[in-house]
């Protein structure tokens, strides 16, 4: 194993450590080979060692709150729905991505899905105005299930606002799942809906959308993005309205930046808008939407 001076370490005992580490690394993979100190590597694997107890505290301790993004009627102004967003309170998991990441490593991601399942509901409950008159959007994992025990509990504690529930389905979801299966045998119990996130990107478009036969489908940002100015994301859009107006799924354009943005999709007929355009991400639900007026 080598580490270079002055480029990886400017002292004896930091050099020989990064050796030390590089020598380790072709160890555990190719034998007899020389590896120089790989910086990314190292900060890698220094991440997921710290951040493992980081995980086992943020889940142990709920360390997480959620905002509520709101969903706006976009022939009305008024707000339809929000979105719970996972915020961590933790000093290197500082992103729903760098839990999840983690997670998937450690095997916890079960335990990621019914944190989110019932510290967002909670959270949403903490707003009385908010959560009667408005529906809440969940993000599940793909490939995750909570416990029978736990979707009891779930099904007892919240049976008061199951039906203002729309659990968002990856478009990367395994249809073939057992999880998936038994995900919808409890929302269709419980009078839940369902949302198709991120659509429009993927490769099983088609076959999601026959499986899960959700209520609304989120038009990805990808092609939201500089539609005003973009005749092919506008084509795009209009075929992917069609056939979804069609199978009288209601759409919802995600990822809305700017007043020319909003004004293109409202054109076409989109019927929910979400982005920080038409309303940020908040601790308290907003009771108004800040664009209604236009």
């Amino acid at each position: 194993g080598i580490a270079w001076y002055p480029d990886d370490a400017m002292n004896y005992f930091d050099l020989i450590k990064y050796a030390d580490f590089a020598m380790y690394t072709v160890k555990n993979t190719e034998k007899g080979q020389v590896a120089e100190f790989d910086s990314k590597l190292y900060h890698r694997d220094s991440f997921l060692l710290h951040s493992k107890e980081e995980l086992n505290k943020l889940i142990e301790d709920e360390s997480v709150h959620y905002v509520f993004q709101p969903i706006v009627d976009a022939h009305t102004g008024d707000i339809f729905a929000y979105e719970a967003l996972m915020r961590p309170v933790s000093l290197h998991l500082t992103t729903p991505a760098d839990v999840l990441r983690i997670a998937e490593t450690q095997s916890r991601l079960r335990q990621i899905e019914r944190l989110t399942l019932f510290k967002s509901v909670r959270t949403f409950l903490q707003y009385p105005e908010a959560a009667a008159d408005h529906k809440l959007f969940i993000n599940t994992l793909p490939g995750q299930m909570i416990s029978g025990r736990d979707a009891h509990e779930f099904e007892y504690e919240f049976r008061g606002i199951l039906d203002h529930l729309v659990f968002e389905f990856m478009e990367t979801e395994k249809l073939d799942s057992e999880f998936t299966r038994d995900k919808l045998d409890y929302y269709t119990k419980w009078n839940c809906q369902i949302a198709i996130d991120d659509y429009g990107t993927g490769y099983n478009n088609d076959a999601i959308l026959l499986r899960l036969h959700p209520d609304y489908v989120k038009i990805d940002m990808s092609i939201v993005r500089n539609i005003d100015t973009d005749q092919n994301r506008q084509l795009m859009l209009q075929n992917l309205l069609s056939y979804l107006k069609y199978q009288q799924i209601k759409v919802i354009a995600e990822g809305v930046e700017t007043f020319a943005e909003m004004e293109t999709l409202i054109s076409y007929g989109i019927d929910y808008l979400q982005g920080y355009y038409t309303g940020m991400p908040e601790i308290t639900p907003a009771t108004t939407s800040i664009r209604a007026d236009e």
